[in-house]
């Protein structure tokens, strides 16, 4: 029997497991609203700016550090744009890997109609191309803060999709509020697989029992907004990849979560502000100028190194499922 040879959806098409090399795990490209967007188009934002600074900014990642690919955890109602990804991939010469999924609950139409109904729209972009084009999703986002009728009725959409589609979720949570058990135990109620879920923002709290609590149920855990001019932030983060990777380093991801392009401006605030400045230019290179070496000082070996930045990304983005293979 052949063995199988295991792909990850990316805008310029599949790329084997193989060859996605280092990789970061949620970022963005952009942010921004969804409807003002769609209504205002270049008013709001041009989309060239974005593509190119997008593009500065993933070129300088690959050529410093060697990442390869970045998944852009940019979902259907933070403004996603496939083609916008598929030419800033083309650029930068970075493999991305598209979200498809929810993060605002807000809609007028959310909850409507089936669960079921809503998932299968989910799990159609993911076999079939999504915005008009065959550009299919390699990742699944929902966002949880509180545990309302709303947020309850999406997760049980994505957890649906991510049941048929085999694709990995990732689920933005708020730690704080120890919601995150009753989460998974809705996205396991609806189908989902815990090996393929990946639980985020779990270092914005202090209580590592809680995460490992959170590890124990099989899913991964990401350590993430990651950002300039925070050493103590940084520094306690660090410490916490450190200790968790003592037992979990297999379940264990990082990055940056960290936007591309300033999504606090519109164009008119960016024109009254001329000339722009980046005041964190090298934000996705944050990881590997400081968070690494304080892993490293906290004892963290390069094999290690390659487990959180490689092996595990990897691992989690493969599908067995026929229509990613």
């Amino acid at each position: 029997m052949s063995q199988i040879e295991y792909k990850v959806e990316t805008v310029l098409g599949p790329v084997a497991a193989e060859d996605l090399g280092p990789t970061l795990i949620h970022e963005h490209i952009l942010c921004s609203s969804l409807s003002l967007y769609h209504y205002f188009g270049e008013r709001w934002f041009r989309r060239e700016d974005v593509i190119q600074t997008a593009t500065n900014k993933l070129r300088r990642l690959a050529q410093r550090h060697g990442v390869r690919t970045v998944v852009d955890g940019t979902p259907l109602n933070l403004t996603r744009d496939l083609r916008l990804l598929a030419e800033v991939s083309r650029r930068s010469g970075v493999h991305l890997v598209a979200s498809t999924g929810f993060y605002y609950y807000d809609d007028f139409s959310y909850s409507r109609f089936p669960a079921e109904d809503l998932a299968s729209y989910l799990v159609d972009e993911c076999k079939y191309g999504a915005e008009d084009s065959s550009i299919r999703p390699g990742i699944l986002k929902c966002a949880v803060e509180e545990m309302t009728s709303a947020a309850r009725y999406l997760l049980e959409a994505v957890g649906r999709a991510q049941s048929a589609t085999g694709l990995p979720l990732f689920v933005h949570t708020a730690p704080t509020r120890r919601n995150t058990h009753e989460v998974l135990d809705l996205l396991q109620s609806a189908g989902a697989t815990l090996g393929k879920i990946i639980v985020g923002h779990c270092g914005d709290t202090d209580n590592i029992s809680y995460v490992r609590e959170i590890l124990a149920r099989g899913c991964w855990v990401e350590i993430d907004r990651l950002r300039r001019n925070q050493p103590e932030v940084l520094a306690r983060k660090a410490a916490m990849v450190a200790s968790l990777a003592e037992d979990w380093l297999h379940r264990l991801l990082i990055s940056h979560d960290y936007i591309c392009y300033d999504n606090l401006q519109d164009e008119k605030t960016r024109h009254r502000s001329e000339p722009f400045e980046d005041a964190d230019y090298d934000g996705l290179c944050l990881i590997h100028d400081e968070v690494l070496p304080m892993l490293r000082c906290d004892g963290i070996e390069e094999e290690q190194v390659q487990q959180l930045l490689c092996i595990n990304p990897r691992t989690v983005l493969t599908s067995n499922k026929a229509t990613h293979c």
